[in-house]
């Protein structure tokens, strides 16, 4: 009897050592991944690396740090692209212009001036491909919206990440499940689906 408890405690132990290992590898993991993405001006994918890491580590500083870096970084990168852009299109460089504004909207989904001057670029790289025979103005078509856009499902993503560090599994596996829905290949909800169906079956004593 004294064998098989001795046993089953060292196999517990072990068990719990392992599951420590890979906890500390993915917090290293996400963190440096974090780090990739804020260099890369990657700021909303950055964010959810490190709300990754800190699910895992809620007292990891360096985490911490990078997320109270975020907004500052953000308006820099609005700063530098908008300046890259205006400076651009005065010099009719259009296709790097739309290049540099489109990187301004995807960091201020709501920047009007980011809106307007896409459009006008746009139009601008429309009229210098166009044949020089007069043509009766064609009405503009607007472009086709996507369904959802990659901006979207990263917000959504994050909804279900905070659903799940604040152990409302059920919504957060619904979430889940609609990012899965939309981006079949996201890595993240992938692994936070499995993680909330264990947290589930777990409450729900499946084991």
């Amino acid at each position: 009897m004294y064998h098989a408890r001795h046993r089953n405690g060292l196999q517990e132990a072990l068990q719990r050592e392992a599951a420590l290992k890979e906890k500390d590898k993915n917090i290293r993991n996400y963190f440096e991944q974090g780090k990739i993405y804020y260099s890369e001006g990657n700021l909303d994918n950055a964010r959810v690396s490190f709300q990754m890491v800190l699910s895992l580590d809620p007292n990891h500083e360096g985490a911490k740090e990078y997320i109270t870096r975020l907004e500052a970084r953000r308006l820099e990168l609005i700063r530098v692209y908008t300046a890259e852009a205006k400076s651009r299109e005065q010099a009719k460089d259009y296709t790097k212009a739309l290049e540099n504004w489109k990187k301004v909207l995807d960091l201020d989904p709501q920047n009007q001036e980011a809106r307007a001057a896409i459009v006008r670029v746009q139009e601008a790289i429309a009229a210098a491909t166009k044949p020089t025979k007069p043509t009766k103005p064609a009405k503009p078509s607007k472009p086709a919206q996507p369904t959802a856009t990659a901006e979207d499902i990263e917000k959504l993503y994050k909804k279900g990440v905070t659903f799940f560090t604040g152990e409302k599994y059920d919504q957060a596996l619904k979430v889940f499940k609609q990012v899965l829905a939309l981006n079949p290949n996201h890595k993240g909800a992938k692994d936070y689906k499995k993680r909330t169906e264990a947290r589930l079956r777990v409450l729900k004593g499946g084991g």
